[in-house]
C-alpha cells in the first residue's frame, strides 16, 4: 500500500517537474527559434541589398545605387565591404563609374578605402586610371586613403594614371602628395613609365614637379 502511494507521489512530482521544465524552456526555445529566423531573414536581406547594388552598378544606374546606400542594411559590413566576382567593393564600383556623391556616402559609412580587388587595384587606382576626376578628388580628400599603396605589380595610382595617359589624374595625385620616387616591380618610376609610353605631356608634368620640389 505504502509502496503504491510512494510511486503515485513520485509520479505526481515527476509530472510537475516536467510541466515546470516545459513551461520554463518553451518560451526560451520559441525565442531562440525566432531569433535565428530573424538572423536568417536579415542575412538574406543584406545579401539582396549587395546583389541589387552590384546589379545597379552594372547597368550604370546611380539613382538606384544611391537609394540602396541610404538603406539601414548598407551599413552592415557584409554589404559595405561585400565584393562582386572580381573582388570589387561598392566603393571601387563607384570609383570606376565616377559616382563621386555615392563615394562620399560610402566614406561617411567608414568603408575600407584601400581594399584591393583581384587585380590588386584600389578605388583610388581605378578612378585615377579611368580619369574619373570627381571620384578621384573625393577619395583624395579622405585621410584614410593610402595614396602610394601599390598593386600586385608594384604600380601606384600615379603609375596607373601615367600608363593610361590621364594627365589630369596625374596633376591631382601630385598635388595630393603622391610620390614620384616609388619604383614598381620592374624597377621603374612613374617618369620611366611615362617615357616608355611616350606620354610627352605627362613627362613634362613629372619633370616640372620634380624640379619644383627639389
Amino acid at each position: 500500500m505504502y509502496s503504491y502511494l510512494f510511486l503515485c507521489c513520485c509520479f505526481v512530482v515527476e509530472t510537475s517537474m516536467i510541466r515546470f521544465s516545459i513551461s520554463t524552456l518553451l518560451p526560451k526555445l520559441v525565442y531562440n527559434i525566432r531569433r535565428q529566423s530573424s538572423k536568417i531573414t536579415y542575412a538574406f536581406k543584406t545579401d539582396q541589398v549587395l546583389y541589387d547594388f552590384i546589379a545597379a552598378a552594372k547597368r550604370n544606374d546611380d539613382s538606384a545605387a544611391e537609394q540602396l546606400v541610404e538603406t539601414p542594411e548598407f551599413s552592415d559590413p557584409d554589404v559595405l565591404e561585400g565584393i562582386d566576382s572580381l573582388g570589387n567593393t561598392p566603393l571601387i564600383l563607384c570609383a570606376q563609374r565616377n559616382w563621386s556623391d555615392i563615394c562620399k556616402m560610402l566614406i561617411d559609412l567608414n568603408c575600407n578605402m584601400n581594399h584591393q580587388n583581384l587585380f590588386g587595384s584600389t578605388s583610388l587606382m581605378c578612378s585615377a586610371a579611368n580619369g574619373n576626376l570627381a571620384a578621384l578628388s573625393t577619395l583624395l580628400k579622405c585621410e584614410r586613403t593610402s595614396i602610394d599603396l601599390a598593386s600586385r605589380f608594384g604600380q601606384t595610382a600615379l603609375m596607373k594614371a601615367v600608363i593610361a595617359g590621364k594627365s589630369d589624374s596625374v596633376d591631382l595625385l601630385l598635388k595630393a602628395g603622391a610620390s614620384v620616387k616609388i619604383k614598381n616591380k620592374q624597377g621603374k618610376t612613374a617618369l620611366d613609365l611615362a617615357n616608355e609610353k611616350g606620354q610627352i605631356k605627362i613627362v613634362n608634368q613629372l619633370i616640372s614637379f620634380c624640379s619644383s620640389s627639389e
